[in-house]
């Protein structure tokens, strides 16, 4: 199983924010998203604030595919039967849903 929500068709369709803010568990966390098409690649710095005031900052990378790019990966690792799914893991995977589910048996 593979769960992936930078598939091109998730990610792109709905566009992607140059900022976010989320807060959880007392943590405030903001995301700045930077997408680079010419490379396919998804670049974010997040910085987290506790109630404390103590900050802590990370980045990160995610390569885009597209689902048809994942199912030929998973062909080329030797899976066959690659099933996509929605985010509730039963309805089929279509355009703008917001995560990928691949289900590929070896």
């Amino acid at each position: 199983m593979l769960e992936s929500h930078t598939v091109a068709e998730s990610l792109l369709v709905a566009g992607v924010k140059p900022r976010a803010e989320y807060e959880f568990g007392g943590v405030r966390m903001t995301s700045t998203n930077h997408y680079r098409p010419a490379e396919s690649r998804m670049e974010s710095d997040y910085v987290f604030e506790d109630a404390d005031g103590l900050v802590e900052h990370s980045r990160a990378a995610h390569h885009v595919h597209t689902s048809g790019e994942v199912v030929r990966l998973l062909h080329g690792a030797g899976f066959r039967d690659v099933t996509l799914r929605r985010a509730d893991g039963i309805g089929p995977y279509g355009l703008g849903s917001p995560r990928l589910i691949a289900l590929a048996t070896a």
